[in-house]
């Protein structure tokens, strides 16, 4: 940026300016809505200069970005090396766009394994943020309000990852605290919706919420946007609920990035780390 030259500057500003403000356009259509959300910021940056070349993308170049946007994100491809990915992308994804060229690098390189998915913690990490955008743009909907949390999050409600199996209860019961505190029982929920909650066993909050006037039906529904089984927490059964949430959200995930699941994998996967916690 120092060797930039004036003349350079005022050459490209326009269409840089124009880059950034597309980007902006594509993330929103992500479910990206603020800088909090966006998994990494070096992201924003590479985005933005790909839009600066190729405009805003229609139709099939659309979906083709958005495979790329997600491979970076869930797969956590740019926690090392940032720098050099980005200028990797910036040269190898227009050429993929419009030109038939190679499928870039890191399209190539995303994988995420479900023992990745069941360690993850950081409640802040790309991994983590990139679920939580998947999840609204999936049409999450809040436990307590009802809406959208794409809409709320847009209206500036606090919205935080909660323990859908909480803590309080998870200890009582003697689950592993790496099992509980893993990202899969974590979901992007309202204030109102934690305080509901609380420490409560999920059978009994369902109930609490159920009775406050959302019908069973409707619950249902809520717990599936957020691609958990109704019955696992009507049950409170933390084994079975992990075990399918990791499969939903690993599906929900390699739809993103475009890739095609192990499911014999994930399954033995999930079957030993049941074992083990016995």
């Amino acid at each position: 940026m120092l060797d930039l030259s004036l003349a350079d500057y005022q050459k490209y500003a326009d269409q840089v300016i124009v880059g950034y403000e597309e980007a902006a356009r594509f993330l929103y259509g992500q479910k990206v809505q603020t800088a909090e959300d966006l998994p990494y910021q070096i992201q924003l940056v590479a985005l933005a200069a790909i839009l600066s070349v190729v405009g805003y993308p229609q139709d099939r170049v659309r979906a083709k970005l958005e495979q790329w946007f997600w491979c970076g994100a869930c797969a956590a491809l740019y926690t090392s090396w940032h720098e050099r990915r980005a200028a990797q992308d910036i040269v190898q994804v227009p050429a993929w766009l419009h030109e038939g060229g190679e499928l870039p690098n890191t399209v190539q390189m995303a994988h995420l394994q479900v023992e990745r998915l069941l360690m993850v913690r950081r409640r802040h990490g790309a991994v983590y943020k990139a679920i939580n955008a998947l999840l609204r743009k999936h049409g999450a909907i809040d436990f307590a309000a009802g809406e959208a949390l794409a809409e709320i999050n847009l209206f500036n409600d606090p919205i935080d990852s909660h323990h859908i199996f909480p803590v309080a209860y998870c200890k009582k019961q003697g689950i592993d605290k790496d099992r509980y505190n893993s990202l899969v029982n974590l979901t992007p929920l309202s204030r109102l919706s934690n305080q509901k909650i609380g420490g409560k066993a999920p059978s009994q909050y369902l109930r609490a919420l159920e009775a406050e006037g959302i019908s069973r039906r409707r619950m249902d529904e809520i717990l599936r946007s957020h691609l958990i089984e109704p019955e696992t927490l009507r049950a409170d059964d933390f084994d079975t609920f992990l075990s399918k949430r990791a499969q939903a959200l690993m599906e929900l995930v390699n739809r993103a990035m475009g890739k095609t699941p192990v499911s014999n994998l994930l399954e033995i996967t999930l079957s030993s780390s049941q074992r083990e916690s016995a």
